[in-house]
């Protein structure tokens, strides 16, 4: 008696894919993520602006947060050394206790309370009415009008405005800070 294989498969039939199977998916995977690349460029943006907002808005709570519990002034400033104020916002900031005189133009630095290093990657703060100089809490929470015209927005985005979308931070003279999406 003679038993026989069982097995589905021929002799001479090999498990596996052809050379032509395996082109076609690697064409539709290609296809897939071509349409799919711009999805992520987006997302990523839109990941990265809404941090660098979120830093923005978390160091202005400290520093009216600061300015309520020390019951002194506290100031946020452009700085590019993290020492003293001066620069470009998109270059760093810091939050400092503030010895000068409330109503004046200038930051007096007298303790740094925090450093930010600034935008990441090719972000950008932009605000058509331009951004403040400063922005000084005072030890009652609300902010000193001596560092531009209320309320500050603060908005980043991406240069040209790429995906039509931001992030805007806005500060009013009471203290209050909100983030918020814009479109361009």
């Amino acid at each position: 008696m003679k038993i026989q294989n069982s097995s589905a498969l021929g002799s001479d039939q090999t498990a596996g894919f052809s050379l032509i199977e395996l082109m076609v998916t690697i064409a539709i995977l290609a296809i897939l993520l071509t349409l799919a690349a711009p999805s992520f460029q987006r997302l990523i943006a839109t990941n990265r602006m809404a941090g660098s907002a979120n830093e923005l808005l978390g160091s202005m709570q400290l520093g009216r947060n600061e300015a309520l519990k020390r019951r002194i002034p506290v100031s946020l400033c452009p700085s590019t050394d993290g020492v003293t104020c001066g620069g470009n916002w998109a270059d760093g900031w810091i939050v400092t206790v503030d010895d000068s005189v409330v109503g004046t133009g200038t930051v007096s630095v007298d303790q740094v309370l925090r450093v930010w290093d600034g935008l990441r990657g090719d972000l950008e703060f932009d605000d058509p009415g331009g951004l403040p100089t400063f922005v000084r809490f005072l030890p009652d929470g609300r902010v000193d009008a001596a560092g531009g015209t209320f309320p500050y927005d603060f908005q980043v985005r991406l240069p040209s405005c790429r995906f039509n979308v931001g992030r805007e931070v806005e500060i009013v003279r009471t203290g209050r800070s909100s983030v918020r999406e814009i479109t361009c």
